[in-house]
């Protein structure tokens, strides 16, 4: 997600879908087009570990998110602590996880026109994801 869209976050984007499942859906705040995302475990433990937390309860909001660049700052101390030769920032820490997680599932490309995995999995038209390559 784009960092605008996850500092957006609230409690009322987490939906139970009809799998009984835990989902976000929201709107792009860039596009206003809709965006469900399945909430794996992962995610889950994230947000419990923060439903307390004073800054999210006080802003009514998911997590505690602070600027873009102050959590550019700290994906690059991650990248140097982990040796990564590339300039990491939020923008293009979504677009490598993004591709990532589509060819690790097996999709050619990455390439998804928005994150509604069940439906529209791969559009034809070209999309900025196309052109991020990250090994």
């Amino acid at each position: 997600m784009a960092f605008s869209d996850v500092k957006s976050l609230t409690r009322e984007n987490i939906t139970i879908g009809i799998n009984n499942q835990r989902w976000l859906r929201t709107k792009r705040k860039k596009t206003g087009n809709p965006s469900e995302i399945p909430l794996l475990q992962v995610p889950i433990a994230i947000i419990k570990k923060y439903e307390n937390d004073p800054i999210c309860v006080l802003e009514q909001k998911l997590l505690p998110v602070g600027s873009n660049q102050k959590m550019n700052a700290y994906l690059k101390e991650i990248a140097d602590l982990c040796n990564i030769k590339k300039n990491l920032s939020t923008h293009t820490a979504r677009h490598f996880c993004y591709n990532r997680n589509s060819n690790t599932r097996g999709f050619n490309g990455g390439c998804f026109k928005n994150a509604r995995p069940f439906e529209s999995l791969y559009n034809k038209a070209i999309c900025t994801n196309c052109g991020y390559t990250y090994n």
